[in-house]
This record gives C-alpha cells, sequence and structure tokens, in this order.
C-alpha cells in the first residue's frame, strides 16, 4: 500500500506530506481546491508523461515521492535486482519523480536512478488509476474484448494468451515465407553468380600451396638454360668422370696418398676414414647436378602455360578484392558455404508451408475453445453485473455482451480470437441494450466501471486502487451503494478515491480534506486529515452548509452512522 505521498512544487502544491491508510482513503475538497493536483502528482510516479507545466512558478523544479509497502512479484524483484535496486527486507519501496522546468524528469526507485519505463512498469503492477478519462475505455469497442478476457478467470486468460501466442508465431512464419519467396529471384541469381565464382576459381588453384609451387616453377623455367650450364659445370667439377682435377678425384688421389702412411699416426687415419666418407657424398652431389642438368632444358611451351596460369590467378585475386592467394581460396569457401545456404532456405521454404499448417490449426484449435470459453464468460458476466448494478441504484439496468466474427480474409482467427466483443446496455426496463457510446452517461459509465472492478477484485492483484470522481453524476442512494462498494473493495486493497458525494465519503477509513489557502500572495494546498467534529464539518459543508448548522451536522452524523451499519451490514 502507499504510506507516505509528497509532493513539493509541484502546480499550486508547494510542500504537501499526505498519509494514506488501510481500506478506503477518501479525499474531499471544494471544487477548483487542489484534488486534482495530488492524482496528476500520483501519476507522476507510477511512470506517467511529465510536462513543464507541472513545476511550480518560480521554481525550477518539482519532486514527487511515494513511500509503498510492498513486495514485487518475483520476475519484477528481478528485473529490480538486475537494475541494481536494493528491496528492503520490510518491503519498503520509494518511488520518486523529479521534474525540471523544461519538462526533463528524472525517476528513481530507492534512490537509484532508472529509466522511467522502469518506473511505469513498476507502477503499472502497484497501482491502478481510473479517473473520468479512462471510462473512455468502455466506449471505445477495440477494448472490450480484452475487459471480457480480463474478467474470465485465469484458465480464460490462459487461453487467450495461447491464442496470442499461435497467431503470433503464424505470422512470423508467414512473414518469413513472404521474405523468402519475396527473394526467390535474387538468390537464384546470387546463386549464378557464386557457382560462376567457384568454378572459376577451382579451374586455376585448388589451394593456397598451389600458388607458391606454381611461382617457383616459373622461376626455374624463366632460369631453365643458366640454371642447366651451372648444373653441368658443377657435375664436370664434382663427378669421377670429370677431369683429373674435380672433387671426386682428388679426394680418391689424397686417400691413395695417405695410404702409404698407414699405421705411423693416428691423425692420418682419421683424415682418411673422413676423406672416405666423404667421397660418396661428393658422388651424390654430382649426380644431383647430372639429373639439375637434364631437367633444365629450356621449354618456353611450358614456361609460357605457367606464366599464363600465374597470371590468370592474380587476375581473379584482383578482381575478388582478394588479398592473396590464401584469401582467395578463402574467398572460395565461402562462397561455397553461401552456396549450401542458399540451398537450404529454398528447401525451407517447403518446411514452412508445412509449419505454418500446423501453426494455423493450433490458432484454429485455441481460438475455438476461447470462442466456446467467451460464450460461457459472458453469461456470467452479465448475471454477475446485473447484480453489481441492481447494488449500484441500476435496478432494470441491463448488461450484454455481443460476440461478432473477427476472421481473416483467409477465415482464419486473429491475434484476439475469431470473434470481437461489444458491451451493451440498458438503462431502463424495456429498452433494448444498445451500444455503451451511444446511451452510457458520465455517471452510468462511472457505475459500470465499478461493477467491472468488483467483479475484478478477487483476480486483480494491483495492491492500490486510485478512483478520480468516478462518482460523478450520481446522488443520493445510489451514492451510498457506490460508497459501499468502494469500501468493499478497500476491504481486499488500499483504495484512493475523490469524491464530492458526502454519502461516498462517509464510508472512508481516512477522510483528507484538501484546501487552499492565501500565503504571501501565493496559492497553496493544504490537506490534513479530518476526524470527529472536522469531520462533521467537512460533510456538512458537502451537503451545502457553508456554516454548520445542526441539522446538517446531524444530517452528516447520520451519514456516518449508515455508512457503519451498512459496513456491518455486508459483513
Amino acid at each position: 500500500m502507499l504510506r507516505e505521498f509528497r509532493i513539493q512544487d509541484f502546480a499550486i502544491a508547494d510542500d504537501l506530506e499526505i498519509e494514506f491508510a488501510e481500506g478506503l482513503n477518501v479525499i474531499t475538497g471544494e471544487t477548483g481546491s487542489g484534488k486534482s493536483v495530488i492524482v496528476k502528482a500520483l501519476s507522476q510516479i507510477l511512470g506517467h508523461k511529465s510536462s513543464p507545466g507541472a513545476v511550480r512558478a518560480g521554481r525550477d523544479r518539482a519532486v514527487v515521492e511515494g513511500v509503498f509497502q510492498w513486495r514485487p512479484p518475483a520476475f519484477l524483484a528481478a528485473e529490480l535486482e538486475q537494475a541494481g535496486i536494493v528491496l528492503d527486507e520490510d518491503d519498503t519501496l520509494i518511488l520518486s519523480r523529479e521534474i525540471l522546468a523544461n519538462g526533463r524528469s528524472t525517476s528513481r526507485i530507492n534512490a537509484r536512478a532508472v529509466p522511467t519505463q522502469l518506473l511505469r512498469r513498476v507502477g503499472e503492477h502497484i497501482a491502478d488509476l481510473h479517473g473520468q478519462y479512462q471510462h473512455q475505455a468502455l466506449l471505445r469497442k477495440n477494448d472490450h474484448t480484452e475487459f471480457l478476457d480480463t474478467l474470465g478467470g485465469a484458465a480464460h486468460r490462459a487461453l487467450a494468451e495461447k491464442t496470442a501466442v499461435a497467431h503470433k508465431e503464424m505470422s512470423e512464419l508467414i512473414a518469413e515465407k513472404r521474405r523468402i519467396d519475396s527473394s526467390r529471384q535474387a538468390r537464384a541469381d546470387e546463386r549464378d553468380l557464386l557457382i560462376f565464382r567457384v568454378k572459376e576459381i577451382e579451374s586455376v588453384i585448388g589451394g593456397a600451396e598451389e600458388y607458391a609451387e606454381l611461382e617457383a616453377n616459373v622461376k626455374r623455367l624463366e632460369n631453365a638454360e643458366t640454371l642447366g650450364e651451372a648444373a653441368t659445370e658443377a657435375y664436370e667439377m664434382l663427378s669421377p668422370n670429370g677431369s683429373d682435377t674435380s672433387a671426386y678425384n682428388r679426394i680418391e688421389n689424397a686417400i691413395s696418398h695417405l695410404s702409404q702412411f698407414e699405421g705411423l699416426d693416428p691423425r692420418i687415419e682419421e683424415a682418411r676414414a673422413a676423406l672416405a666418407e666423404a667421397a660418396p657424398l661428393v658422388d651424390a652431389a654430382a649426380r644431383a647436378m647430372r639429373s639439375l642438368a637434364s631437367d633444365s632444358e629450356a621449354d618456353p611451351t611450358r614456361l609460357g602455360e605457367a606464366q599464363d596460369r600465374l597470371i590468370e590467378i592474380r587476375e581473379l585475386i584482383k578482381k575478388n578484392k582478394c588479398a592473396d592467394a590464401s584469401d582467395l581460396v578463402a574467398f572460395k569457401n565461402r562462397a561455397a558455404e553461401r552456396l549450401a545456404e542458399l540451398d537450404r532456405e529454398d528447401c525451407s521454404g517447403g518446411e514452412l508451408e508445412q509449419r505454418i499448417e500446423k501453426a494455423a490449426a493450433d490458432l484454429v484449435k485455441f481460438a475455438s475453445a476461447l470462442t466456446e470459453s467467451r460464450g460461457k464468460v459472458c453469461g456470467k458476466i452479465e448475471k454477475r453485473m446485473k447484480v453489481e448494478l441492481e447494488e449500484l441504484g441500476m435496478k432494470g439496468a441491463r448488461f450484454k455482451t455481443s460476440l461478432a466474427p473477427a476472421v481473416d480474409p483467409d477465415g482464419l482467427p486473429g491475434s484476439a480470437g475469431a470473434e470481437r466483443a461489444e458491451f451493451l446496455f440498458s438503462a431502463n426496463p424495456g429498452e433494448p441494450p444498445r451500444a455503451l457510446s451511444e446511451i452510457a452517461s458520465g455517471g452510468e459509465l462511472s457505475r459500470v466501471m465499478l461493477a467491472f472492478k468488483t467483479l475484478l477484485n478477487r483476480d486483480d492483484t494491483v495492491p492500490v486502487l486510485v478512483f478520480d470522481e468516478i462518482d460523478t453524476g450520481i446522488g443520493g442512494v445510489t451514492a451510498q451503494a457506490v460508497g459501499g462498494r468502494l469500501a468493499a473493495l478497500g476491504g481486499h486493497r488500499q483504495v484512493i478515491n475523490i469524491t464530492h458525494l458526502p454519502q461516498v465519503a462517509a464510508f472512508a477509513d481516512v477522510h483528507i480534506a484538501v484546501s487552499k489557502e492565501q500565503k504571501g500572495g501565493r496559492t497553496l494546498i493544504r490537506t490534513g486529515i479530518v476526524r470527529d467534529d472536522t469531520r462533521l464539518r467537512e460533510l456538512s459543508r458537502m451537503l451545502g452548509d457553508a456554516g454548520v448548522r445542526n441539522a446538517s451536522v446531524e444530517l452528516a452524523r447520520q451519514l456516518l452512522s449508515d455508512a457503519a451499519e451498512a459496513r456491518e451490514a455486508a459483513s
């Protein structure tokens, strides 16, 4: 519940502190005394839109703060903790809003700055604000289906949710199918280009290592004649078949010469052994040079082919905007992967058709069950609304819910099901029910809304209900019935009600009076809890007594007595 509420420099309020209690809190005051300022200020800490005009003239900022005793549901508590907000063990939650003169504002929860969106999300779960403008929802046919489903209970709302989810899934699949179909030609063109690029690259290079080998081969072919001559000359210098001065023959001569001195010195034997090991190596080198010489004949044809291929690869590297051969091969691999992806997308078209059919079947199944459930809910609501409206002084009034088919051109239900609800109403016996927007007065709408809130009382989890003069347009016995209904709501949650009716105010657990005073040439709002004699005087004022006549006081006392008896009878 809302325990404390502070308003500073907001509109004509300079510094107000209001304490609320459990049950029914009633706020009264003369027309223009500032009651609406309190509601507007309260809307700010619930995350409603702020405006520069909210700041008191001559001030640079306004501050609104509410101290709530409330434990958020688990999912919301998780969001708050994720935002770095520490929740107190005593379930105290402080919502505040600082509004600058230029219209910008800062929202805070437990003194930590938060996005206004988060403040609004908390506000939606902590307080429900109803005023004359909220009643306009009853005049909008598009909102009636939502009203109906809200009154349908948990199982019914689950069906409505399943229908909405099934419709969303089907719509997303259809959108995906349309995207794939619309891009079919573009994919075909992309596929043709990718196939060409892949084949073009594969025709000249299989891997990055081939390019390095090709470069080396071109270099060899370009230098084949010089390389052959050098290899022949080296062969002559090394081979045993060469001249007497070849390396191999010199080694053999050295070995033969040293053999004459065998046994004279160990070092001679070591040298001879080393030369014996070197001889085969020199012979092998000579044979390698002979092989190189025979393979190094100039071949202009092979050279031209290798050079052409090298040029082709380099052109492909440039054409595909690659850095080198490795990048070109990577480009080819990516192109091949994209081709596979395009093939999967084409295959997925058929799969999507099947998934769309299944989603549509699920949608029809859930919507059909929802239609059947709505028929039952309509009957229950009509009976319960008849009782509630009679209790609110509308004996003989009829409330009816009409269900009209609402499907798309293919005959499929929408996100809200296969029908749309519309509320029909007749305030007078003998008159057929017609659209609320055509016949209901402001006072009748107020009572219909209050009847709705009464029906929702068991399922509604919002702890604070705020009503801003929803009793406009009624009086007498009806006003007492409205007060009784508000008091009954206050038995389950905190109700804050702004009223101009003494019959309603008499039911208050806490009665707060608002007044204006002049100070220093400025108009200020003042509030205070009225009890005993001051409450009698406030009720007398509401009855039209500018002074305090005995008759007015007695009537005020009687209203309090009647309200107490009504409460006792209701309990």
